[in-house]
């Protein structure tokens, strides 16, 4: 039988073998959203449970939480996050509850100076609204919102546990940390924060694992003003190489696109005035990350292969979709769909 064992500091023993993790976990989200349901939280139906997440109570729960997790998922990634190490797994088979796909596991080790009980402690979602709104809509609930630079967070507490939402999954926030040369110049750069007035959002094909070597890092934002928000662009950027900014009208929506290089990594900001969450580049990405999600490894592969032989990304998932017509429209037809209607299109082959 597989075996997951944690030890705590009372002398308690818990013994978590592969089947006991997927019971012990559908039973906190029944519980969590049991809860939810009696809340005045709306969750909409495209948006997804990104990961589930298990405290542990000591250092040496951590770590045998680790070797006993490889039983049943792979470690992805390991990093330190405020002094103490979070591991991050990916499920050999992904928990399914309310036909919702959960594949990642999250292991945190405890805070110095601080007690958890072990058990599972909250999910996250990837939703695509503004945080702050969403945290003004539901006041009633005393939701915290982190200060987070890069993809931060929205919690809402629970009898239960709690759920926390995030705009972009934490496999894409991976993808982009280990990217080495990406993440220092989005760091060195401090690009987001600059730009954190106009609501920035990190897109396109870094996140997603799909770059080839033509890709630039791809953000988007908003602002009432464009011909405002580009002397400000000037100003942060126009002294970098390849610097270009010009303004046209695109789909019926006023739009400015800037862009330059820095330190050999190419950048362009795409700015409308409507809503970040509104426009196609913030949704194809979204979609997309689900599609990459539902569609496991060789959908992955597919869409990767078609990458490399000179495609754009939405003609890529179109094509591996098997979509006729405008691909960009045809992603975006998707794009309100659930999880449950969303696997129904993946091709078997996939």
């Amino acid at each position: 039988m597989l075996h997951f064992q944690l030890i705590n500091a009372r002398y308690y023993s818990y013994m978590f073998d592969q089947e006991l993790f997927y019971t012990q976990a559908t039973e906190f989200l029944e519980r969590l959203f049991e809860e939810v349901k009696t809340s005045a939280l709306t969750l909409n139906p495209h948006w997804s449970i990104d990961h589930i997440c298990y405290r542990t109570e000591s250092l040496a729960q951590y770590k045998e939480g680790k070797r006993s997790a490889l039983q049943f998922s792979d470690m992805i990634h390991e990093s330190k996050v405020n002094g103490r190490d979070i591991a991050i797994f990916k499920l050999h088979t992904p928990l399914l509850f309310w036909d919702c796909t959960i594949d990642i596991l999250e292991l945190p080790a405890p805070k110095q100076g601080s007690s958890y009980a072990a058990g599972f402690e909250h999910i996250e979602m990837v939703c695509d609204e503004d945080l702050s709104v969403l945290k003004s809509s539901w006041q009633n609930h005393n939701p915290e919102l982190s200060t987070k630079e890069l993809n931060p967070e929205l919690k809402v507490a629970f009898p239960s546990g709690s759920i926390k939402f995030h705009n972009m999954s934490l496999v894409s926030l991976i993808h982009l940390e280990t990217n080495r040369p990406v993440f220092q110049a989005i760091e060195n750069l401090k690009i987001i924060n600059d730009l954190k007035s106009y609501s920035p959002q990190i897109v396109g094909t870094f996140p997603l694992a799909l770059e080839t070597p033509q890709s630039d890092v791809d953000i988007v934002v908003s602002h009432t003003n464009l011909e405002e928000l580009k002397h400000t662009l000037i100003k942060y950027y126009s002294h970098l190489p390849q610097f270009h900014c010009h303004s046209g009208c695109i789909l019926d929506s006023d739009s400015l696109t800037c862009g330059f290089t820095y330190k050999n990594i190419p950048f362009e900001i795409f700015a409308q005035t409507k809503n970040v969450f509104l426009q196609n580049g913030y949704r194809h990405f979204h979609l997309e990350e689900r599609l990459l999600k539902i569609g496991g490894p060789s959908f992955y592969e597919r869409v990767h292969a078609l990458r490399q032989s000179g495609l754009k990304t939405e003609p890529a998932f179109a094509q591996t979709l098997g979509l006729s017509g405008d691909p960009y429209q045809a992603l975006l037809g998707l794009y309100f769909l659930d999880e449950k209607t969303l696997r129904k299109l993946i091709p078997e082959t996939a």
